[in-house]
């Protein structure tokens, strides 16, 4: 499942404090893998020449497991990731989830600090 999350909406002069991206995944599935992608897509592209990506190594470490009913949502902090998002939105092109859990979609949830 490829995603990305639109910050330009951000005050230009903010700072992020925090950010906890929410990943649900299948429950009893393979360990789910992470990846940023490394270029533009649009879901026509997707079916004829995905774009590049790079495996997240720490996701997993730096994460916590929620676990529901149905699947399981990942709570990764990913701070770093937003304010590189933040500071420059042509090099956000999302992440890949390999072993999503298809009925929900990842979300962002972001802090922000704004400048009086």
């Amino acid at each position: 499942m490829y995603v990305s999350f639109n910050l330009s909406e951000l005050p230009p002069d903010s700072s992020i404090e925090k950010a906890i991206m929410h990943i649900p995944v299948q429950k009893y599935s393979r360990k789910p893998q992470f990846f940023r992608v490394k270029a533009d897509w649009n879901m026509q592209s997707l079916r004829h020449d995905p774009p590049h990506v790079s495996q997240m190594k720490n996701v997993i470490n730096k994460s916590t497991l929620h676990a529901k009913k149905k699947y399981s949502v990942i709570h990764f902090e990913c701070r770093r990731l937003a304010a590189k998002w933040a500071a420059n939105q042509f090099m956000n092109h999302g992440i890949y989830v390999r072993h999503p859990y298809r009925g929900r979609k990842p979300s962002l949830y972001v802090t922000v600090k704004v400048p009086k």
